[in-house]
């Protein structure tokens, strides 16, 4: 008799944490699907349709990157934290940088990089580069970064050559000077960052 009671009472509790079990593990696995970033889907992609034609680029479908709009980056520029690459899908040295970017802020605490290709950049904001940065000319492949809307450090690489391979040296140059950027971005910005 004691042990049916047992039954009576287990098998319904072992039902209702099973059925609980199953809608907390399907509710996260959704949140999961839903925190996959389109832009990053995007500029994977635009980048990959690429490849025959110019550096191989190879980045995973939660690289770090987000659009960023022409006035979004001037707001950003005025008073805010952030990294931003301007890119060009048909421009080898922005694409040698972009994957070795992505690198090195995988691997740190700053969960984006904004991403405008140059293509995009109007006139307004060109004119806005020259009044904050001193500089209106910005090639592909240059990255900047701004902490509480001061400009830290505006870099492009001089030394990548125009070309469909990234040497071991441009790599670990790239990665160095990468990493120093990063690192500096992060100390100087606050737990926003």
């Amino acid at each position: 008799m004691k042990d049916s009671k047992f039954w009576i009472w287990f098998i319904p509790l072992f039902l209702i944490v099973s059925v609980g079990l199953y809608f907390m593990l399907t509710k996260s696995m959704k949140n999961n699907n839903v925190n996959l970033n389109n832009d990053a889907l995007s500029i994977k992609e635009e980048y990959q349709k690429n490849n025959d034609n110019y550096f191989n680029v190879e980045l995973s479908n939660y690289n770090v990157y987000k659009y960023i709009s022409n006035d979004d980056i001037k707001k950003l520029l005025d008073n805010k934290d952030g990294l931003v690459f301007i890119g060009d899908a048909t421009n080898n040295i922005s694409r040698k940088c972009i994957v070795v970017l992505n690198e090195v802020v995988s691997s740190t605490s700053v969960p984006e990089v904004n991403y405008i290709n140059i293509k995009n950049i109007n006139d307004e904001l060109s004119d806005y580069f020259e009044e904050k940065i001193g500089n209106s000319k910005i090639d592909a492949g240059t990255l900047i970064s701004v902490d509480d809307g001061n400009i830290l450090k505006v870099y492009y690489p001089d030394f990548v050559l125009d070309n469909k391979e990234l040497t071991n040296e441009e790599k670990n140059n790239l990665f160095n000077s990468y990493k120093e950027i990063v690192n500096n971005f992060i100390e100087e910005c606050d737990e926003n960052c």
